[in-house]
């Protein structure tokens, strides 16, 4: 499996950091690019079996992985957004389940990169450091309204009790912690960070969408789950000046892993026609390898690769500098509306060309390439999963809008 198409070489950027860090480039790089290959290798049979990847995930958190943007003196690694976000790419390239599986993990770190250094903070971040994975539960499906949260925190004994029920709860699963939204007695919104074995929780894997179906988006229960004070999160982490850093990441985050699908299908189509065979009887050629129209395929599909992944690295300069931004001044509202303008962008773009891409591996396998052995149609199915995610019809309203008429782009994701 080729880890990457037609892409900046992740072995450059792991090296750049690696001499900035103090690392050794070779062990770095090779450790890497070897975890990528066996993730990679076992992607289709995962998803043909609907096997989790536990082991892939686990993996990941024992090297370290999981803590690339936990700062340096808090035991991680200290990469910047752009940097993250290259890793995240090669990794979808591997398997997008995997990928998108951590996107609640990264997410809730780069979050708690947002608060006030206290010991509560540093306490999370050192736990990512030494191998956590954190989950997330937020949405649920029983509100009358999108955002409406049922879920309840109350007093109870010397702490609190925390009942509800949760879906797309996506990456739980795999979790060592879970951050859990719920209104207080006083109807305010407040977050919880609990162990994912606390008593009383319980994480389904009955998440039933025809794609991403190895990610755990699916049901967290919580019963009668008991709440100590300090598990409870000292910071809003949906507070307004939270709200474009948290977004933006999010979305371009996930736009990250459709970018890597494109890079996969590239990659499986230069496979599939390099040991093709078989060949129709008026083609213009009787080596498939040779056939001119099948290489006009493997040429449109390196430009969509290479687009996709353009697109996404130029989306990540904009995120980079609201975290700049906050971190110098605590405000990043201006900065947040470019970057936010930049992954909407990204996203649309991103989108219609990997749905292309996806359709398009099969002119260049043939019907043979439809055999579920190869698995080749989960890039599809995956890629429209994932692009269903904050709907492309409400993004494009939204950039129309923003751009003739002067309206902010929504603060969340839209």
């Amino acid at each position: 499996m080729s880890s990457t198409f037609f892409s900046e070489p992740l072995s450059s950027v792991l090296n750049i950091i690696a001499t900035e860090r103090g690392w050794s480039d070779v062990k770095s790089d090779v450790a890497l690019r070897d975890y990528f290959a066996r993730v990679g290798s076992g992607a289709a049979e995962r998803d043909r079996t609907r096997s989790l990847p536990h082991s892939e995930i686990r993996e990941l958190a024992s090297k370290g992985l999981g803590a690339l943007r936990v700062p340096l003196d808090l035991g991680g690694n200290g990469w910047s957004v752009p940097d993250l976000l290259q890793f995240v790419y090669e990794l979808a390239v591997a398997d997008a389940n995997v990928a998108h599986a951590l996107r609640n993990h990264y997410l809730i770190t780069e979050l708690l990169l947002t608060f006030p250094e206290t010991g509560w903070r540093a306490e999370r971040l050192q736990r990512v450091a030494k191998g956590a994975i954190i989950g997330e539960a937020h949405a649920e499906q029983d509100g009358a309204r999108m955002g409406a949260i049922g879920t309840a925190l109350r007093p109870f004994a010397s702490g609190y009790r925390l009942d509800g029920k949760k879906f797309y709860s996506t990456g739980s699963i795999f979790a060592d912690s879970i951050w859990v939204s719920a209104t207080d007695q006083d109807g305010r919104l407040r977050w919880v960070d609990l162990p994912t074995d606390r008593l009383g929780i319980s994480i389904l894997d009955d998440w039933d969408g025809f794609g991403q179906r190895l990610t755990g988006s699916g049901t967290t229960l919580f019963d009668r789950v008991p709440v100590a004070p300090e598990d409870i999160s000292p910071e809003d982490i949906v507070s307004g000046d939270r709200i474009p850093k948290q977004s933006v990441f999010a979305q371009l985050f996930m736009t990250t892993v459709v970018a890597g699908i494109v890079g996969r299908v590239a990659s499986d189509a230069v496979e599939l026609l390099r040991h093709r065979k078989r060949s129709y009887r008026h083609a213009i050629a009787n080596q498939p390898r040779e056939d001119p129209q099948l290489l006009e395929q493997i040429g449109y599909l390196s430009s969509y690769a290479f687009a996709a992944k353009a697109a996404v690295d130029a989306a990540a300069q904009p995120l980079a500098a609201v975290t700049d931004s906050f971190r110098a001044t605590g405000d990043h509202h201006s900065a947040g509306e470019v970057a936010s303008l930049a992954a909407a962008n990204a996203k649309l773009a991103v989108d219609e060309i990997a749905l292309k891409a996806a359709s398009l591996l099969f002119d260049v396998g043939g019907a043979s390439a439809t055999s579920e052995k190869l698995g080749l149609d989960r890039h599809w199915r995956n890629i429209r999963t994932l692009s269903s995610h904050n709907p492309r019809v409400q993004k494009a309203r939204g950039i129309g809008d923003h751009l003739v008429n002067k309206v902010n782009l929504p603060p969340f994701s839209f």
